[in-house]
């Protein structure tokens, strides 16, 4: 018997189309807030399976007209934030950029659905996630567990760095901590 109030997912949409791909990289952060790779057009059923509300898109890469109306025929608010990957010696993410975005994913619930992705959700994609986990309270070893997992063997010191270095607002801090504690 199942006690709980969790609202059933409708999949009748996906009933004429086996082919249910999720982007590269595909991750759940917490409830309603997801993380992944560029998506691409064999992702549409999955996509739209999500609900999603906003796509905060990392990339420097825009949507081609295909994911634009897509996005626009879903209702999917789409945001497109680049930010600069931390890469040696001169460049690299800028806090301030991070401290615009993360309200943006805090906001995530099983009713404001949020995508965050960059190319391969990786480095951008997974300093964001890092510093929301880190607003949540999370451990830093934890935090680069998680961080390492999704980066696989392209992990960059200077993310860890970053991330370790950064300093959540008192606004950010606990933000949406229910469904991003840590495990």
């Amino acid at each position: 018997m199942n006690t709980t109030n969790r609202e059933e997912p409708d999949w009748s949409h996906l009933q004429d189309d086996p082919c249910v791909i999720p982007p590269l990289n595909f991750g759940m952060v917490a409830t309603g807030l997801y993380r992944s790779a560029f998506p691409s057009p064999i992702n549409f059923s999955f996509l739209k399976s999500l609900r999603l509300s906003t796509i905060l898109n990392l990339a420097n890469e825009k949507y081609d007209e295909d994911m634009e109306q897509f996005f626009t025929e879903c209702g999917v608010s789409v945001i497109h934030a680049p930010l600069e990957g931390n890469v040696e010696p001169f460049q690299g993410m800028d806090p301030a950029s991070v401290h615009a975005l993360l309200p943006i994913i805090q906001e995530a619930s099983s009713h404001a659905r949020v995508l965050v992705h960059c190319w391969m959700g990786t480095h951008r994609t997974g300093c964001l996630i890092g510093c929301l986990r880190k607003a949540c309270h999370w451990s830093l070893s934890s935090i680069f567990s998680e961080y390492r997992m999704f980066a696989h063997s392209h992990t960059r010191q200077q993310d860890e760095v970053f991330i370790g270095a950064f300093q959540p607002c008192i606004s950010e801090q606990g933000r949406n901590s229910e469904s991003t504690t840590e495990t």
